[in-house]
């Protein structure tokens, strides 16, 4: 099932920006985002902010793929790992 949810993200336009550890979803301006830490980014930036560990906000959530724990969002889909069920 992984591989139809990473096609599907792929036909959308969609690009695998990560896997997302002890995550909560959290409300911002009125929408919901993911909040977790970070780890097997693709991305390398200059202020390291998608080093393994880091914290991270996504942006605004289109939908959730429940049964294989994904999240898709407006240009990325992430892999969710174990949910934080205090995180704020």
């Amino acid at each position: 099932m992984d591989n139809d949810i990473e096609l599907l993200m792929k036909l959308r336009g969609k690009k695998f920006s990560g896997r997302i550890q002890h995550w909560g979803v959290y409300d911002y301006f009125g929408k919901d985002v993911i909040r977790g830490y970070i780890f097997d980014s693709p991305y390398k930036d200059k202020d390291d902010k998608y080093r393994d560990g880091n914290t991270i906000r996504t942006s605004f959530i289109e939908r959730f793929y429940n049964d294989v724990s994904i999240v898709e969002t407006r240009n990325s889909f992430y892999i969710l790992g174990e949910k934080d069920q205090d995180f704020k």
